[in-house]
């Protein structure tokens, strides 16, 4: 019952760690520190982002983007024109099928979120 009970107990600290929100608070307190506030995450969807590669929750994500159709400069811009010229872009979260499946359900459309911040000078 012990064994089962550490099981339990180890898959859930796992799981938490492995939430969609970890990657915005690591990435955004290795580049501002406690100086940024969450704003908003914006939903990107298939037909507008395409990646190739996904990098580690530790890391900032490095996207590569289908020619022509979005790039971190667009989607910073259009972040600003929403919520103005102080905010920025801390992390750009690209998921994996399984991933995607698991937090959002099997037929999901979303592709990527991007985490708006406000960064505090």
């Amino acid at each position: 019952m012990k064994k089962l009970f550490l099981c339990f107990v180890l898959i859930s600290i796992m799981s938490s760690c492995a939430s969609p929100n970890r990657a915005l608070y690591d990435t955004a307190n290795n580049l501002y520190g406690v100086n940024w506030t969450y704003i908003n995450t914006m939903v990107i969807y298939p037909e507008v982002l395409y990646s190739d590669k996904i990098t580690t929750a530790k890391q900032t994500r490095e996207l590569v983007l289908h020619e022509g159709l979005i790039s971190y400069e667009k989607m910073l811009h259009d972040a600003r024109l929403i919520y103005g010229d102080s905010v920025t872009i801390a992390n750009v979260r690209i998921y994996s099928e399984e991933f995607k499946t698991k937090w959002f359900g099997r037929n999901s459309d979303v592709q990527a979120l991007v985490d708006v911040i406000y960064v505090t000078k």
